[in-house]
């Protein structure tokens, strides 16, 4: 990725789960 496909929250995190997708799986 790396454009922020799948984080949710702040575009081109590149593959990062941002604290949006974070608590999710935490």
């Amino acid at each position: 990725s790396g454009t922020g496909e799948g984080t949710g929250s702040k575009p081109g995190v590149s593959d990062v789960p941002s604290d949006d997708s974070e608590e999710e799986l935490s």
